[in-house]
């Protein structure tokens, strides 16, 4: 997850070809169910940001989010 905080916190400003995304997006799913906040609230924000170029895998996950409604830090509940 360490070298996607890079795009977190600068943002996308780049357009990025399918592999790039899918690579995204499967450490978005994995971060979703980790035992760490920070993880987890990471994840959530890589969402945020994919979410701009492609919204339609991000649906199948639409499950998962329902868990944070409930997690002890409110970076992920809000």
């Amino acid at each position: 997850m360490g070298f996607v905080s890079y795009f977190i916190e600068n943002g996308f400003e780049l357009e990025i070809d399918d592999e790039f995304f899918n690579l995204l997006l499967y450490y978005s799913m994995i971060s979703l169910d980790s035992p760490s906040a920070i993880t987890r609230t990471r994840g959530l924000k890589l969402i945020n940001e994919i979410i701009h170029v492609n919204y339609k895998p991000i649906l199948n996950l639409l499950n998962k989010f329902g868990k944070f409604t409930t997690d002890s830090w409110w970076e992920c509940r809000a």
